[in-house]
């Protein structure tokens, strides 16, 4: 008896610690497990100090700063990493921000980078490595903006919408749904990266994106007026009143 005891305690040991599954990407070593599959793991923070001189040949101190982050696949068969730098300079105003996207398949091979305009908040990457959805995002004293971005399996742009915070897609990520505000009007909005197909319809105010089916044939949609479901045309499923999630 005691020997089955400690038999089963050597197989729960061993269970609980295997061997981590990581990936080496541009010479960061990444603990898939660790990286979320809807936001992004934080993987670096580092601050180098170069010296310029202005036009009068004083010496100033321009620190430059670079967050690295990871994204990935649902299924770990690609991943992005991003790359947002900033100039700051000694009076702590920042005087450019820029980012960088590569895409690695899951072996850690580069399949291809794009520089970027602006600092890349999130990355949702397709299951076949033919789509990377990207939302980057600009501030300055008086507001915010941000962008939602669409590139193709070499990275080239198919698609740019502004004021684009969060979209939330089906598992393949090529279908997604997002909500979208425009002075007192909420718009729920659709785009097929396969097909190309795109609509749009007028929802309660505030209202947002609760869940999305597994395949995109579907979405619920949760506002203070209630749940309501819309198919992938954009008719209205059903509605329930009673239940409130906004």
């Amino acid at each position: 008896m005691k020997n089955k005891i400690y038999l089963l305690i050597a197989l729960c040991y061993i269970v609980t610690t295997g061997t981590a599954q990581k990936i080496s990407l541009n010479g960061y070593e990444v603990d898939i497990d660790k990286v979320p599959l809807n936001g992004p793991l934080q993987l670096d923070n580092q601050t180098n100090k170069s010296n310029q001189q202005t036009q009068l040949k004083s010496a100033t101190t321009t620190q430059q700063s670079t967050h690295v982050s990871v994204f990935k696949a649902n299924n770990n068969k690609y991943f992005a990493l991003s790359k947002n730098t900033e100039f700051v300079l000694p009076n702590n105003s920042i005087s450019n921000k820029s980012g960088k996207i590569e895409i690695y398949d899951g072996k850690g091979s580069l399949l291809w980078s794009k520089e970027t305009e602006l600092p890349v908040l999130n990355c949702k990457l397709s299951n076949d490595g033919k789509y990377c959805n990207a939302i980057l995002y600009n501030w300055t004293e008086v507001e915010e903006t941000e962008y939602l971005i669409v590139l193709d399996k070499r990275g080239k742009e198919i698609y740019k919408e502004e004021n684009v915070s969060r979209i939330h897609p089906n598992s393949n990520k090529d279908i997604f749904y997002y909500t979208k505000f425009n002075v007192d009007t909420t718009y729920l909005k659709y785009n097929n990266l396969v097909n190309g197909n795109k609509w749009e319809v007028t929802v309660p105010k505030k209202s947002r994106v609760g869940a999305v089916s597994e395949n995109g044939s579907n979405a619920i949609i949760c506002s203070n007026e209630g749940l309501f479901s819309y198919n992938s045309n954009g008719k209205l499923l059903w509605s329930e009143p009673s239940l409130i999630g906004g």
